[in-house]
């Protein structure tokens, strides 16, 4: 019978309290707060601590718009409706405007009368929170007006201290407003962090005692939020630390890969806890989840890629399949509750992710790789979260710390298993350095042994060399002497033909001179015996005559004097030092003294002289007698090329020398051209060097084109060139530097031969 009585009192007491709720009252004790399971736990989809039980959510009264006459006690309010506050943004009440005023009376035992109370509130949109008329709490700035509200989310598990008196009856009136809730759910409605049931567009309360409030928020700070924390730091540390292995040594992937992966690793812990650590708003929640997704999206092929890279030389290709399904997973975990087929698709994906990198961890177990345990016991590791869905009784916060291997197991695992190839490899290079050690001692024994016989034969070939130099020095001497006498025999050479120049140069004048004399002494004879007959008239013609004659002769006198004051000027001028000098008389000059030389020779040897010379040309700084052994040398070489091409019979062929002076860019330019044979192409880049000479053997030295370089390049800081055609021309091109001079610092160097300007054809 007792027993059913007590039955029959926890039922009447059960059905008050129940019934009491719903019209908006609610009963409260001491007894009933410290013997009811309050606590906070992380729900899974709202982000949000919550209490195990008992929330006050049902049977509120409520009234849309807003009134500051609702939140008084004794205002009537038995025409409003009940409201169960916790409405979701897909199914928010009819009634609801966006802002609304809800009222809940509190019945209060003698117990928790004149006791403070502590209240946890949470919601997305902002609330005043009143005591009997009296406003004790405030989130955001609640308005009619969707632009004056601010919205703040309560910082998680914060309690609010509510003062109660000694009255038996309370009013809690909540002043709540969330204008952008229907809005959020047309933005956001198919994600699936919204469409979630339980997800609140209103906003929960429960009611605990102030210390065991405060406890457990204390705990969350100081214990979950530490802790978390700390796995980050740690998260990051990893990252940081193969970052930097990667850096300075990029041959190894896999150091890459893990700094990625783990960094991917903290920024999913980090928006994973994020919203309950923070007052974001719904949109800031919402953007942290998307972040969350799309990095848990691209975490798991590059986990694939840090697993492959450690037991693996190449990936294999089928790899990139995870990386391009990348986005279905992503749209897949975000949409799951509006496109369960993409979620089933993604769910496949990642799950043969998984057991693909199962199988890879297995399969090098097996095969028995280095350390590739520590990768399986790192991924067992990163189960021990199911022991806490094993344990429903385990405090929250063990719960919560249960989460973290998942964080640190695999991360750990592979930094352990890159330490220990690392220290592996530190061995190995140990023991090669031991060796090296070793060969390096060997190596300089063999050196000295080497440097002791090296002594020896150094002593043998310094005496060998000595004997060697003394030979070389001997042959150099020798061979000097026997270029000296070449160089000797070329100025010879050069000198002949220009004797044989001057010689026909000054025989004409002479022959002149005598055929004049012995015509005039011819004239005298007459002359006497004219005057012994009496014939004045007579006589007189013939002294004209002779008269003439004498004049013929001064005047070819006159040339051979001049012919040998030149050459005197040039003998006794050659002091090896520049001087201003008349580049056209000298070319000239030289021009008719290698032309009248070779005549010497071959007396049918005729040429066209063509000679363009710029009058213009100022007075340049020269050696003339160096020069003139240069264009000596140049004139000789275009008669003899000429002359040799006409000893072929050409039809039509008539030897031609052209000689062309003309100012270019700061330089003078003087060119020497014939029809001759030309020069075979093989042999024009050998022209200059000493020795060579396409002449028959005995007919040149093969210095001639080599002083002329020398005293062009090097006396003169000039250039010498040449380019030619194999049997149709060749040209020689002098350049030097060119430096006007005033005019009224010019002398004469080389007087002017009294001639015509163009050369007699003899």
């Amino acid at each position: 019978m007792s027993k059913l009585l007590l039955i029959f009192l926890l039922f009447f007491l059960n059905t008050y309290l129940l019934s009491a709720q719903n019209n908006g009252e609610l009963f409260l004790s001491l007894e009933k707060l410290s013997e009811s399971s309050y606590g906070f736990e992380l729900d899974q989809h709202r982000y949000e601590w919550k209490s195990s039980e008992r929330f006050i959510s049902k049977g509120w009264k409520f009234r849309p718009g807003d009134n500051q006459q609702w939140r008084s006690l004794g205002y009537d309010d038995k025409e409003w409706a009940l409201l169960d506050t916790d409405f979701t943004f897909t199914n928010p009440p009819v009634e609801w405007q966006g802002i609304g005023w809800f009222r809940l009376k509190l019945t209060i035992d003698k117990s928790l009368r004149n006791q403070a109370v502590a209240l946890v509130m949470t919601h997305y949109g902002a609330s005043e929170i009143y005591l009997d008329g009296k406003r004790v709490h405030q989130y955001g700035r609640v308005s009619a007006d969707p632009e004056k509200e601010q919205v703040q989310r309560p910082l998680f598990g914060q309690p609010v201290i509510l003062a109660l008196d000694d009255k038996p009856e309370h009013l809690l009136a909540v002043r709540y407003s969330f204008h952008r809730a229907k809005e959020i759910h047309s933005q956001y409605g198919k994600l699936t962090k919204v469409n979630d049931q339980n997800s609140t567009a209103g906003f929960l309360i429960h009611i605990d005692t102030p210390s065991k409030a405060i406890s457990l928020y204390g705990e969350s700070l100081t214990k979950n939020l530490t802790t978390a924390m700390i796995i980050l730091g740690v998260l990051l540390l990893i990252s940081f630390f193969h970052l930097m292995l990667y850096r300075f040594y990029s041959r190894e992937k896999y150091n890459l890969y893990l700094s990625i992966f783990t960094a991917l690793l903290a920024v999913h812990s980090f928006t994973k806890f994020l919203p309950s650590y923070a007052t974001l708003t719904f949109e800031g929640v919402m953007w942290s989840n998307i972040v969350n997704v799309l990095v848990g999206a691209v975490w798991l092929p590059v986990s694939m890629l840090a697993i492959y890279s450690l037991f693996y030389q190449r990936i294999p290709k089928y790899v990139w399949f995870y990386y391009l399904s990348t986005p279905i997973l992503a749209y897949g975990w975000a949409f799951y509750n509006t496109h369960p087929i993409t979620s089933q698709v993604a769910f496949t994906i990642a799950l043969l992710s998984v057991v693909d990198i199962f199988r890879v961890v297995v399969r090098a177990v097996l095969h028995r790789q280095q350390d590739a345990w520590i990768i399986g016991v790192g991924i067992l590791l990163s189960e021990i979260p199911l022991v806490a869905y094993l344990f429903p009784s385990m405090d929250n916060y063990y719960r919560f710390l249960f989460l973290y291997p998942v964080c640190l197991a695999i991360p750990l695992a592979m930094s352990v298993l890159i330490a220990r190839r690392t220290a592996r490899a530190y061995k190995q290079l140990g023991h090669q350095l031991n060796e090296v050690e070793k060969l390096s001692a060997r190596s300089i024994a063999q050196e000295k042994e080497k440097q002791q016989i090296l002594a020896l034969q150094n002593e043998t070939l310094e005496r060998q060399v000595s004997e060697r130099t003394a030979e070389l020095r001997e042959s150099f001497e020798s061979l000097t002497r026997t270029q000296a006498q070449l160089v000797q025999k070329e100025k010879m050479a050069s000198l002949g033909e220009l004797t044989a120049g001057i010689a026909h140069e000054i025989q004409n004048p002479l022959n002149f001179v005598n055929n004049f004399s012995e015509v005039s002494k011819e004239m005298i004879t007459e002359l006497q015996q004219e005057l012994d007959t009496g014939d004045i008239d007579e006589a007189k013609a013939i002294s004209v005559d002779i008269k003439q004659n004498l004049q013929k002769i001064h005047y070819h006198g006159s040339r051979a004097d001049a012919i040998v004051k030149n050459m005197l000027q040039h003998s006794h001028g050659n002091t090896g030092e520049k001087e201003l000098a008349n580049l056209n008389i000298i070319i000239e000059e030289y021009l008719r003294l290698s032309y009248y030389g070779i005549r010497a020779k071959d007396k049918a040897f005729t040429c066209t002289l063509e000679i363009n010379l710029d009058q213009n040309l100022e007075k340049v700084e020269v050696v003339p007698q160096e020069l003139g052994r240069v264009l000596l040398n140049l004139f000789n070489n275009a008669f003899y090329a000429v002359q040799q091409k006409l000893k072929l019979g050409l039809p039509k062929y008539e030897p031609k020398v052209t000689v062309d002076t003309q100012r270019k860019k700061g330089q003078v330019e003087i060119r020497v051209r014939d029809n001759g044979i030309g020069i075979p192409e093989g042999v024009q880049s050998k022209i200059f060097q000493p020795f060579f000479t396409t002449k028959p053997t005995g007919q040149g030295t093969g210095l001639g084109l080599s002083l002329s370089y020398d005293i062009i390049s090097k006396g003169h800081g000039g250039e010498l060139s040449v380019a030619s055609k194999e049997g149709e021309w060749s040209e020689f091109t002098v350049l030097l530097p060119y430096i006007p001079v005033p005019e009224e610092l010019l002398t004469a160097s080389v007087a002017p031969l009294p001639t015509a300007d163009n050369f007699p054809q003899p």
